[in-house]
């Protein structure tokens, strides 16, 4: 096999690795230049040591990570495994976390050789070409190690002319067809940059606030190319990454007229401002196939605008009056009715905990996007990236974030990187957050399969599991070598009120994919849940729905413990069906569910002193000394001993009985004849049900 000079890798949370454009741009660049570069793709789960592997038989000189702060923890746990096995790979990273916080990660990550900042074509040229760590020092844009030192060369400037980069597309670096089998869009770029100064961020940092065009005619070109390659006409979905797609609307006028000569017959998403379009280039771009508009509104508070400089050229002193960001929210309003009535999808992002933010405005911005409907709206929070002017100024906001974040350990997994001046966890989502309508085909399926047990995967899961971590101390070092890195996990401050059984106590519970690899600990909480109580069915059922849009209080977790809670259980079913009581959610129901989850070894509790556990009310099965081959062995002699005692093979309920082995308070014998009679199959899906109506039309998760 022939071997790469260097060997792009971008990482998602979850451990898949998927084509970036940045990458992308660069790959094509070196391979103009006669350097043998490519891009490292796998959506598989796989744990550290195998994507390690599958990195290092592609045979690179070079390994070359994207690096953002929400995947630096698995650019440093893979570029230290590389180093371990392959000590001669030179590693760098490239990216917005590469450029600005190198000097952090260069002294966190030993095993990190350089970092390529800003604009990487014609510095990592040069880096390749030279081969050897001589002259390192009149390479610009790069910082590295020499003699136990960090060395920062100068910056490089901007490339003034970006068609001297060759279109990834059009040199045959990506095929859209490739890419659409890994990513749900084509990502392309007509221009680079951004000239505002928004606080918040760092992409306009990265362009130094500038703004450069590809031609019209190469954009054309690389249009009709993904129009040839993508023959179903719903496929063809190209999300233009621009900062600012409609900030010059004579060339986007004239891209779209060019697109219709061409009779191109394709699907846009793009990113824009409110204050760069109107309702005439909307027209045109519907005419030309664009569908999806993105922009951001931030805040709905003239005041927090102002703070985070959202509008170019505003006023240094502040005057009370707010002119431009009133002006703003107008033209945030008028956009989206205009967009929404030629039949765009409109997407509005809004960030909590900016500077000046207060809840009491926060809400003002949940009404004002209330009021908007926008068809998806994304609810973030606050991230402080280096590089930023907020990352200067945070204290002085009542922002608190520890001098550097990536060097959390794994010794409090709720700890949050950032302290904000309010809750703001406490703001409720609208029906159409797009995180919470993903948070149910995503993450949210982690979190109900953990609590209800509930399972449909595949026999073959062997090594994506979902864990609940019990334990006060993560055994880090048995998650890597056992589990994928899109196993996923449930842990938080109460966890034990869970084990326990105990009937009442408020859950602080998280969320997260490969937290045990996750330094950061950026972990998604989840809203509405941490005021959960667990409790019995034995107390009349009470729930509140919430029309208060201030309150978090959302009921409770059921745990069926006994013979009376079956027949609470079966009761419930009667108001479910009435409308009523819909706010349900049962601890452990996977024992009336028909799939076991330990019949694929889906789910595990890690207790204390390394305790591995079937379920919250589980038996231990084993322990974390042991590998899961092991433990998948143990559970499956122990379903078949019980199952054997039970006489389950002749029971009427045997293809929708899921064979609890871990019963708690209830007998077998109970167990058995409520499998038998009470209907509790029924109600079981039914609550699945519930649940899913709660995440992705209610205001809760």
């Amino acid at each position: 096999m022939r071997g790469n000079k260097c060997v792009f890798i971008f990482f998602q949370q979850d451990g898949s690795s998927q084509y970036h454009l940045g990458a992308s741009y660069i790959v094509a660049y070196l391979k103009k230049n006669g350097i043998n570069a490519s891009q490292f793709i796998c959506s598989n789960q796989l744990s550290v040591s195998e994507l390690t592997d599958r990195i290092l038989d592609l045979r690179p000189v070079f390994a070359g990570f994207t690096c953002f702060d929400a995947n630096y923890f698995l650019v440093k746990k893979i570029t230290s495994a590389i180093k371990q096995k392959t000590p001669t790979v030179l590693t760098l990273a490239g990216g917005p976390t590469a450029t600005f916080s190198d000097m952090n990660i260069m002294q966190d990550t030993k095993a990190l050789d350089f970092c390529v900042r800003g604009e990487g074509e014609l510095t990592v040229l040069e880096l390749l070409s030279q081969g050897a760590r001589k002259n390192l020092s009149k390479i610009k844009g790069i910082t590295y190690r020499l003699n136990n030192k960090i060395i920062r060369n100068p910056g490089r400037p901007l490339i003034k002319n970006l068609d001297a980069i060759p279109s990834p597309y059009l040199s045959g670096v990506l095929d859209p067809a490739d890419v659409l089998r890994v990513n749900s869009e084509i990502p392309l770029l007509t221009s680079r940059g951004c000239i505002f100064n928004c606080s918040y961020c760092n992409f306009a940092a990265m362009s130094r606030h500038t703004i450069r065009y590809h031609s019209t005619r190469r954009i054309i070109r690389e249009f009709q190319l993904i129009s040839s390659k993508i023959h179903d006409y719903h496929h063809r979905k190209i999300a233009i990454q621009d900062d600012i797609f409609t900030f010059n609307k004579t060339r986007v006028s004239r891209i779209c007229d060019k697109i219709s000569a061409h009779k191109l017959k394709l699907r846009f998403s793009f990113l824009t401002r409110p204050d760069f379009i109107d309702e005439g280039i909307l027209k045109e771009l519907h005419a030309a196939g664009f569908e999806h508009i993105k922009f951001g509104l931030e805040s709905a508070s003239v005041d927090v605008l102002f703070n985070i400089k959202k509008i170019k050229g505003q006023a240094l002193e502040k005057t009370g009056i707010f002119t431009a960001e009133k002006n703003f929210i107008g033209k945030v309003k008028k956009i989206t009715y205009s967009a929404k009535k030629l039949g765009f999808h409109v997407n509005i992002s809004v960030i909590f905990g900016l500077p000046g933010d207060t809840y009491e405005k926060a809400i003002k911005t949940i009404n004002f996007l209330r009021e908007l409907n926008p068809t998806t709206y994304v609810h973030n929070f606050l991230n402080i990236f280096s590089g930023t002017q907020i990352a200067k100024e945070h204290l002085q906001w009542g922002i608190r974030i520890p001098p550097f974040k990536f060097k959390q350990v794994v010794s409090d997994p709720v700890l949050n990187p950032v302290n904000y001046a309010y809750n703001v966890y406490k703001i409720p989502r609208l029906n159409n957050d797009l995180e919470s309508l993903n948070f149910f085909n995503a993450t949210g399926q982690v979190f109900l399969r953990n609590m209800t047990g509930i399972y449909g995967g595949t026999e073959n899961r062997k090594r994506n599991i979902d864990v609940v971590v019990a334990a006060k101390k993560f055994p880090v070092q048995w998650m890597e070598n056992n589990l994928a890195l899109g196993s996923s996990f449930i842990f938080g401050k109460n966890v034990e009120i869970l084990l326990s059984g105990r009937r009442t106590g408020h859950l602080s519970l998280l969320v997260n994919t490969a937290s045990f690899l996750h330094p950061r600990y950026s972990c998604l909480s989840v809203a509405g849940l941490e005021n959960r109580v667990l409790d019995s069915f034995k107390r009349s059922l009470n729930f509140k729905h919430l029309a208060d849009y201030s309150s978090v209080d959302s009921g409770c977790i059921y745990k069926i413990a006994d013979n009376q809670d079956m027949l609470a259980l079966k009761n419930q079913l009667v108001l479910f069906k009435k409308g009523k009581n819909k706010n349900i959610i049962i601890l452990d129901s996977c024992r009336w569910h028909r799939k076991c989850p330990l019949s694929n070894l889906s789910r595990l509790v890690l207790g204390e002193s390394g305790k591995v556990c079937t379920c919250f009310s589980g038996t231990v099965v084993g322990r974390t000394a042991q590998g899961v081959e092991v433990l998948s062995s143990r559970i499956s002699a122990l379903m078949q001993k019980i199952q054997a005692e039970r006489g389950c093979k002749y029971c009427p309920a045997n293809n929708v009985c899921s064979k609890c082995i871990s019963l708690d308070k209830i007998t077998a014998k109970e167990y058995c004849r409520a499998r038998k009679s009470l209907g509790t199959e029924e109600y079981v899906e039914s609550l699945f049900f519930t649940n899913q109506l709660i995440l992705t039309k209610g205001n809760v998760w």
